[in-house]
């Protein structure tokens, strides 16, 4: 899938910068691409609750996972 392919190319280089936020997002996408793959939520609460202090973004996952069937 070109989407997980992009997301996965995005998330080497975001940890290759140490960009918090956009290891984030790409774990995000992942999740949200693979649909099954709740290691990359896991992994995007933790860097927005934790690393980020992103709590409204935490929120709005949250919300979402549960959404999903």
């Amino acid at each position: 899938d070109e989407a997980e392919v992009a997301y996965e190319i995005a998330l080497q280089r975001a940890d290759a910068l140490g960009d918090l936020e956009s290891q984030a997002a790409a774990h995000a996408g992942l999740w949200r691409t693979t649909e099954t793959a709740d290691h990359h939520l896991d992994q995007a609460l933790a860097l927005y609750g934790n690393g980020l202090g992103d709590e409204k973004a935490v929120k709005a996952l949250r919300e979402e996972s549960a959404a999903t069937p």
